[in-house]
């Protein structure tokens, strides 16, 4: 089994992993590619995809909630680098009613009790997602497209 792939057992690795069941098409994302899913009884999920640079890939994965006030609130908003060439992925920055927290610095420097963290949610939340039968589409069927 020469080709047999071996996953990354890396939390990096993990969150990758999850990313794959989360967003089917990732392998083929582009830069200003958007999606969405929704699963029944949950809040939907959105996809932004911010930048590509060869196999690096930095996304935004959101809840959004209206405020009675009308605004949008993230809950949570956040965004993920991925190198789909290493098969791994962590957080970069989690945002939500209460506040931002950047785990990379300057100069791309990683604030590392801080990425351990944000990797640690991002990790349950992809499993939360999962469990709740999300799966972000990109391309939608021509009956999706116009509906009768």
């Amino acid at each position: 089994m020469a080709n047999a792939r071996i996953p990354n057992q890396t939390v990096g690795g993990l969150i990758f992993s999850r990313l794959l069941d989360v967003i089917p098409d990732f392998a083929s994302l582009e830069s200003g590619d958007h999606g969405k899913s929704e699963a029944a009884g949950f809040m939907a999920l959105h996809l932004d995809v911010l930048h590509i640079d060869g196999d690096k890939v930095l996304v935004a994965l959101a809840h959004n909630y209206k405020h009675p006030s009308g605004d949008m609130i993230p809950d949570p908003d956040m965004q993920v680098v991925a190198y789909r060439d290493r098969e791994y992925a962590e957080a970069v920055s989690y945002q939500d009613f209460f506040g931002y927290k950047e785990a990379w610095g300057g100069a791309g420097t990683a604030h590392a009790s801080l990425q351990r963290e944000l990797n640690s949610f991002l990790l349950t939340w992809l499993g939360i997602l999962i469990e709740q039968g999300h799966c972000v589409r990109l391309k939608l069927t021509e009956s999706e497209q116009h509906p009768l």
